[in-house]
């Protein structure tokens, strides 16, 4: 039995690009919304650690770095500002005292809660702008790239070790 390739033509090629321009538009759409960001002094890798940390608490200091692509010292002065911000705590491991955990302070989850819930408003209000027709266009589509991007991922901050 045999197998080809995927045929990727030009025409697919220019889809490609097209949606590559798409998604950064609604990126530059998301990052400049003053509704969204309007609280929020954080640079982009502290707002992206606390991201990961909501999704993958605790976490060392060592996982954190390695989940931002950071070095370790990096990810180290990254978490200080973060925990003199409260917006981070650290902890003893129960199981090693030598390995410090991380975890969102009760400041740091609030202000999340906050930034999700106003992103959450928004992407409704303009979805309900969309026809019946269009959102399930809209979802079947995000659903299929999520689905492919799941399959080709690169291994969560929860399969790395430390």
């Amino acid at each position: 039995m045999t197998t080809t390739a995927p045929n990727h033509d030009l025409k697919d090629a220019g889809a490609v690009g097209r949606i590559e321009r798409l998604v950064e538009h609604l990126d530059r759409l998301a990052i400049e919304s003053p509704e969204t960001w309007s609280e929020v002094d954080l640079t982009i890798g502290q707002l992206r650690a606390l991201l990961v940390l909501r999704h993958h608490q605790p976490m060392s200091v060592s996982a954190i770095s390695l989940a931002l692509h950071v070095s370790l010292g990096s990810g180290s002065a990254l978490v200080d500002r973060l925990v003199r911000m409260r917006l981070v705590r650290r902890s003893e491991d129960p199981a090693d005292r030598r390995v410090v955990l991380l975890e969102l302070d009760e400041p740091g989850v609030a202000m999340l809660d906050r930034l999700v819930a106003r992103r959450r408003a928004h992407l409704r209000a303009t979805l309900e702008r969309l026809s019946p027709t269009d959102r399930a266009v809209v979802a079947r589509a995000l659903r299929m790239l999520i689905e492919t991007m799941r399959t080709t991922a690169r291994p969560s901050p929860d399969e790395v070790p430390g």
